[in-house]
């Protein structure tokens, strides 16, 4: 028997967001590596007489915290916390695959293949992003905004931001939303000695996510490629989602 649990919802104003950036909070060894101050959604709980503007704004990574940078998502420059109807709306995440799998065993569904989400991506147009018009831009695909080659001596710093709501932006022409970008989402394909897909962990069950995510440069947000690595059913954090299809 399947048991799918249900999901509870806090309400981001009534968190205690200090304890995020509390060392006692975090395991022997660890320290927080910026402050409450640094993340502009949350300047209604910072200490009083910090300033919000003037400060150099980062709207996606940085190497250097230093105390003067302000971090924003590049979806979240209004600076306002999230409301707790959006973050209701947000697609689910810290997803893993076979918590996917039970859903849509549960309900009758199936996750699809990559190549399902392909021909549903291509929009009938053979576009190579899921979009509306096949291109993309921040206005038509929650992505970080960087391509690969801003990453090649290594990740810069931390992501900044966070999931933005199911179809914030607009669909694809089939009226598919958020087939690139906002959460990569797993499949039922699994990688073969023809693909010879890049594999995370090699030796462990794994199945190919595809879409791109909220943190992923924009060629991990194309589904015209060949190749799209082959990740372990274990893997999940706050850009691992799914869909479901059924079959007519």
């Amino acid at each position: 028997m399947v048991q799918v649990q249900d999901i509870s919802i806090v309400n981001p104003k009534k968190v205690d967001w200090n304890i995020y950036f509390d060392n006692d909070n975090l395991p022997e060894g660890v320290q927080a590596i910026d402050s409450i101050t640094n993340w502009a959604e949350l300047h209604k709980f910072w200490p009083k007489g910090v300033p919000l503007k003037g400060r150099e704004l980062v709207t996606f990574d940085r190497g250097d915290y230093d105390e003067d940078v302000l971090f924003a998502g590049p979806h979240d420059l209004d600076f306002k916390l999230p409301s707790h109807k959006e973050v209701k709306n947000w697609p689910v995440n810290f997803i893993e695959y076979y918590s996917a799998k039970a859903f849509a065993d549960f309900y009758g569904y199936d996750l699809p293949t990559i190549e399902e989400v392909q021909w549903a991506a291509a929009g009938g147009m053979g576009y190579e992003y899921g979009t509306s018009d096949g291109t993309i831009t921040t206005q038509n695909v929650i992505y970080s905004d960087h391509s690969e080659e801003d990453y090649a001596d290594g990740w810069p710093g931390q992501h900044k931001g966070h999931v933005q709501p199911v179809a914030s932006l607009q669909p694809n022409p089939y009226g598919i939303f958020d087939l690139s970008g906002n959460v990569i989402e797993w499949t039922m394909s699994t990688n073969n000695p023809e693909l010879n897909c890049f594999t995370r962990v090699p030796g462990y069950e794994s199945y190919l996510p595809v879409g791109g995510g909220w943190t992923y440069p924009e060629e991990e947000s194309s589904l015209a490629k060949t190749c799209f690595t082959d990740t372990p059913v274990a893997a999940t954090n706050d850009h691992f989602g799914f869909r479901v299809v059924k079959e007519q």
